[in-house]
C-alpha cells in the first residue's frame, strides 16, 4: 500500500515536474523573444541616435554657412557705405561745379551754362547712387535680421535634437537592460 501511495505521489510529482518544465520552457521562449525584441529596439534606437547626430551636424553646418553669409553681408554693407560716401562727395563736387559755372559764365555766358548742365547731371547721378545705396543698405539690414533669426531658430532646433538624442540614448540603454535581464531570466 505504501509503495502504491509512493508511486501515486511520484506520478503526481512527475506530472508537476512536467508542468513546471513546460512553464519554464514557455518562460525561456518568452525571455528569448523579449531579448530579441530588446535587441531590435536597441538597434532601432542606435539608428535614431545616429540620425539625430547627422541632423545636429547638418544644423551646425547650416548655422556656420549662415554666419559666413552674415559676415559677407557686413562686408557688402561696408562697400555700400563707401559708395554712399563717394556719392555724397560727388554731390558736393557737382554743387561746387555749379558755383564755378555760375562764376565762369557771369550768369550769362555759354561756357558756364554747359558746365552747369554737366554739373547738374553729375549731381543727379550722385543722388541716384545715394538713393540706390540706401535701398541696398535697407535690404542688407533686413537680410541680417532674418539671418540672425535663422541662426537662433537653428540653435533652438539643435538644442531640441540634442534633447531628443539624449532621450533616445536613454531608451537604448533601457533596451540593453531589458535584453540583459531577459538573457539572465533565460539562463
Amino acid at each position: 500500500e505504501m509503495l502504491e501511495a509512493a508511486t501515486d505521489e511520484m506520478t503526481d510529482l512527475s506530472a508537476t515536474v512536467e508542468e513546471v518544465a513546460a512553464a519554464a520552457e514557455t518562460v525561456a521562449e518568452t525571455a528569448n523573444e523579449t531579448a530579441e525584441i530588446a535587441e531590435r529596439g536597441e538597434t532601432t534606437t542606435e539608428g535614431a541616435l545616429a540620425d539625430a547626430r547627422r541632423v545636429e551636424a547638418a544644423i551646425n553646418e547650416t548655422v556656420d554657412h549662415v554666419e559666413v553669409l552674415d559676415e559677407r553681408m557686413n562686408e557688402i554693407g561696408e562697400i555700400i557705405q563707401l559708395i554712399s560716401d563717394v556719392a555724397e562727395q560727388t554731390n558736393m563736387l557737382a554743387l561746387n561745379a555749379n558755383i564755378e559755372a555760375a562764376r565762369a559764365g557771369g550768369g550769362t555766358g555759354s561756357d558756364g551754362n554747359g558746365f552747369a548742365v554737366v554739373a547738374n547731371e553729375v549731381k543727379q547721378l550722385a543722388e541716384e547712387t545715394r538713393s540706390s545705396a540706401s535701398e541696398i543698405e535697407q535690404l542688407i539690414e533686413e537680410t541680417q535680421a532674418q539671418t540672425q533669426r535663422t541662426v537662433e531658430e537653428a540653435r533652438e532646433a539643435e538644442e531640441a535634437v540634442q534633447q531628443s538624442a539624449s532621450a533616445v540614448q536613454k531608451v537604448a540603454e533601457t533596451f540593453a537592460l531589458v535584453s540583459d535581464n531577459a538573457d539572465e531570466t533565460n539562463s
